[in-house]
């Protein structure tokens, strides 16, 4: 019998990318305040304080490790 790999994003992709509707981003969007990035630009690091939770409306986002090192 093949071995079947599955990782987190398979089990659990829909739980931690929701897809809000726009009723929905219209009610959160009183609690905090549209920024934009640049292709490229870092939005967050693992391991600082963050603004809080962000919701991406448009684009998309890489999420990247980096080993041994700040």
């Amino acid at each position: 019998m093949a071995e079947t790999s599955t990782t987190t994003y398979d089990t659990r992709g829909a739980q931690m990318f929701l897809r809000l509707s726009d009723n929905e981003i219209g009610r959160i969007a009183q609690f905090g305040e549209q920024r934009r990035f640049q292709s490229g630009q870092t939005v967050a690091r693992a391991g600082e304080v963050g603004d809080g939770l962000m919701v991406i409306l448009s684009g998309s986002v890489e999420v990247t490790r980096v080993e041994g090192g700040k």
